[in-house]
């Protein structure tokens, strides 16, 4: 049964925070509402819908100083059609491209996908190889937290229920490529697995950073730096089939799959070395035509 609600609609951001803080826990922020629509029509109880939508302030997607900052009201359709030819601006591109229905991307936000927590959650595992840092803003005031830190389990995050998400900040790297590659029943369904990826390199084309973040297998997306590890330090030109192998297998055993409708663990665990090793082919393969390394 639907639950009935008071509906809010503050002025400005820290209204909205203040209109959440006396609300208390039944109070629950509305930015796209493709997640939180359906959770209350599912039965989830809701107390004060404060209504964010509108917020301008919120909703803005530039690079600036070397860095690019993503409000969090900021639309999947909006992350599509970013201009911008930096690795990052165009690996949240490619991933917005094949998130939900053209319709639902017009609505859908960065921070709502986020703040869901869903361990199925598309941008989550990129943002974590691009090391993120959000912005929140809470009774308590402004802090920032790593994009790792933010999820707590399914459903569930770290933040106090007055902070609001505001902004995502991805500060770039000199030599970088991301890539990534998902596992679906059909082309617009849930992640079945996803496996994004990040290396960089310094001035003599060795790999000084190295990042695999893993979704849909595990309680909450996780980034796997046991994986990581024996990429760092190596040339370019030296990368090869067999450590990619290597780094796979690793990637696949920090995932903790389970079985469910969608899929089986075993699936899950297999698909996760297949997409770690597509991934970074892909990566190492842009980085070699970047710096001329054959």
């Amino acid at each position: 049964m639907r639950s009935r609600f008071k509906y809010m609609r503050p002025g400005a951001v820290r209204e909205a925070v203040e209109m959440q803080t006396a609300c208390g826990s039944g109070g629950h922020y509305l930015a796209g509402g493709t997640d939180l629509y359906l959770d209350w029509k599912n039965g989830y109880p809701i107390d004060c819908c404060i209504d964010i939508s509108h917020l301008h302030e919120l909703d803005y997607l530039h690079t600036q100083a070397g860095s690019l900052r993503i409000g969090a009201l900021t639309s999947l359709r909006r992350l599509e059609a970013n201009p911008g030819t930096d690795y990052a601006s165009r690996a949240l591109a490619d991933m917005a491209r094949v998130m939900c229905t053209p319709q639902t991307r017009t609505l859908a936000t960065v921070g709502g996908n986020l703040c869901n927590a869903s361990p199925a959650a598309d941008l989550t595992p990129l943002l974590i190889c691009l090391d993120a840092t959000l912005t929140v803003l809470g009774r308590e005031g402004q802090r920032t937290l790593p994009i790792n830190d933010l999820c707590s389990g399914p459903k569930s995050t770290t933040l106090d229920p007055s902070e609001l998400l505001v902004e995502v900040e991805v500060r770039l790297r000199p030599r970088a490529v991301a890539a990534f590659r998902r596992a679906t029943r059909t082309a617009l369904d849930i992640a079945l697995v996803i496996v994004s990826v990040l290396v960089s390199t310094d001035d003599h084309q060795v790999i000084n950073a190295a990042r695999i973040g893993l979704g849909s297998v595990a309680p909450v997306p996780v980034r796997a730096e046991e994986a990581e590890a024996p990429l760092l330090g190596v040339p370019l030109a030296d990368i090869d089939s067999e450590l990619l192998e290597d780094v796979a297998a690793r990637a696949a055993a920090c995932a903790q799959p389970i079985d469910d409708a969608r899929t089986s663990a075993a699936y899950r665990s297999n698909a996760t070395a297949t997409l770690t090793y597509r991934a970074l082919s892909e990566a190492i393969a842009g980085l070699r035509a970047k710096d001329g390394v054959r």
